[in-house]
């Protein structure tokens, strides 16, 4: 996270930091529908975003946390890859999915109150 203001930095970035931080349920929602009904495809798709979107404001560790997301579902959602690698991507995604959403809320509430600063 650490996420720090530079001087001189426009109204934008309090904006996006705004809109990162009330957009964070929805986005979340989301993302765990995908993930609690096994929808890898819209997972991936809901992941990507948060990967990046994330990163866009500087959160580092929350953008890092997605992309492995990310990648772990693309293998998934490959149609080139064995059963077994297939349910070992599945068992990535579970065991990562939750302490990804812990860095997702943590970096909400960081976006939010750096912006209420501005």
């Amino acid at each position: 996270m650490g996420l720090e203001y530079c001087a001189g930095m426009p109204d934008f970035y309090k904006e996006v930091l705004l809109n990162f931080a009330e957009l964070k349920d929805e986005k979340q929602r989301q993302l765990q529908e995908a993930f609690a009904a096994q929808d890898w495809k819209n997972y991936v798709i809901q992941i990507h975003s948060l990967k990046s979107t994330a990163l866009s404001i500087g959160g580092e560790k929350t953008s890092i946390a997605a992309k492995k997301l990310e990648a772990a579902g693309k293998i998934l959602t490959s149609s080139a890859i064995s059963d077994s690698e297939k349910q070992a991507k599945a068992e990535f995604i579970k065991t990562n999915h939750a302490a990804a959403m812990k860095l997702y809320d943590k970096l909400a509430e960081e976006a939010k109150k750096l912006a209420e600063t501005l």
